[in-house]
């Protein structure tokens, strides 16, 4: 039986080194199961990013159609976790929920933070609001033995459900280990409980400072609109990616508020590296331009050549300086050339012309000196 992992926080991707769990760790673990093979899938997750989950739900509900699954509730399953952990069953009616006495399982509405005015607020509340309601129809109602309104209920007031309170609920099928008395399960479903909570609590501020380093990212962006990391990066061959990356760590490092070396920026948010890398094709090719431009009227091509390679930039001091000084002479020998007037060649006289000038002096001798 193949086992498959979902351990740590619900994440968009991996940045602070901690456990995380990503669309792609799933997806990468499903596809190694062969056709036919059964699975179990193992959960242990205080919850995370809606969407991320929303994501995992769809690809494992699609693999339980075809597979075999047995889902365990290992510790803490709850919040977008509690989400992902029905999605087999809801894919595969056959498929059996497993948990233990000590299992924590706890379901709340969609959560989000949000600044700005009443519109911005009520936007909020309305998309929150309907992702609550598609997490409720599309999992919870379909595998809980509650009704859709009690259900509701037990979102809005972010229920914990503990050991066979889980199985009551009709969120598993199976509650191994079961204590031997209820005093002693009120007493550790507390403990439990402050456990999750918790571990909640640590998982929505890893996700604001997800969302806050992409804010830090966006601005990085700006800082980077000179292009000169990019343009690095546009004219490094894959023979010297090492001493680019070197040097745009030294880059990075002086700018403000920022320490991302590119490594981090790529695996940490690609698209703003696509973005760095896009306007950094666009500068070189700029780049490229005005330097044949400017070498088109010193005339001095070999110059711009040398700039080009070399990384120069078109404002840099000695660029202007070589162009006006290859203008100047290239101007000054000109100049020269239109003082020295070419020799005038007189044309040779044309045969017809000298017969002409004989005949007349023929005439005028016949006639006594008159024409």
């Amino acid at each position: 039986m193949k086992e498959i992992f979902i351990s740590g926080q619900i994440m968009p991707e991996h940045w602070l080194g901690e456990n995380e769990v990503t669309e792609q760790d799933v997806t990468s673990q499903l596809a190694n199961v062969a056709a036919g093979e059964d699975c179990e899938i193992i959960i242990n997750s205080p919850g995370g990013d809606v969407f991320t989950a929303v994501a995992i739900f769809n690809h494992i509900r699609k693999f339980a159609a075809n597979h075999t699954c047995t889902v365990v509730m290992q510790g803490i399953v709850g919040s977008a976790a509690s989400y992902i952990a029905l999605a087999a069953k809801v894919g595969n009616a056959e498929t059996k929920i497993r948990a233990y006495d000590n299992s924590i399982f706890f379901i709340h509405n969609a959560q989000a933070a949000v600044y700005g005015d009443y519109n911005e607020l009520e936007k909020m509340a309305e998309l929150t609001k309907s992702i609550s309601n598609m997490i409720c129809d599309s999992a919870y109602a379909k595998v809980s033995s509650d009704s859709a309104s009690d259900i509701h209920k037990a979102m809005d007031a972010e229920t914990y459900y503990f050991g066979n309170e889980i199985k009551e609920h009709g969120y598993a099928d199976v509650v191994e280990g079961l204590s031997e008395s209820e005093e002693t399960v009120n007493l550790d479903k507390n403990i439990f409980v402050a456990k999750a909570k918790s571990e909640y609590k640590n998982c929505i501020n890893h996700i604001q400072q997800w969302l806050d380093k992409s804010e830090d990212n966006k601005k990085l962006v700006a800082k980077m609109s000179d292009c000169v990391m990019a343009s690095l990066m546009h004219r490094a061959s894959e023979n010297n990616k090492n001493n680019l990356a070197e040097g745009t760590n030294q880059r990075l490092e002086t700018m403000e508020d920022d320490k991302m070396d590119v490594a981090e920026l790529k695996a940490k948010n690609p698209d703003v590296y696509n973005a760095v890398f896009e306007a950094g094709v666009k500068e070189e090719r700029s780049r490229v331009s005005a330097h044949l431009k400017m070498a088109g009227d010193s005339g001095d091509v070999s110059a711009a050549v040398d700039f080009i390679a070399n990384g120069t930039p078109v404002a840099a001091n000695e660029v202007t300086a070589k162009y006006h000084e290859v203008f100047c002479k290239t101007q000054l020998k000109n100049a020269r050339l239109s003082d020295n007037a070419p020799s005038v060649n007189t044309p040779a006289p044309d045969k017809t012309d000298v017969q002409a000038e004989a005949m007349s002096e023929y005439k005028k001798l016949m006639m006594g000196g008159r024409r």
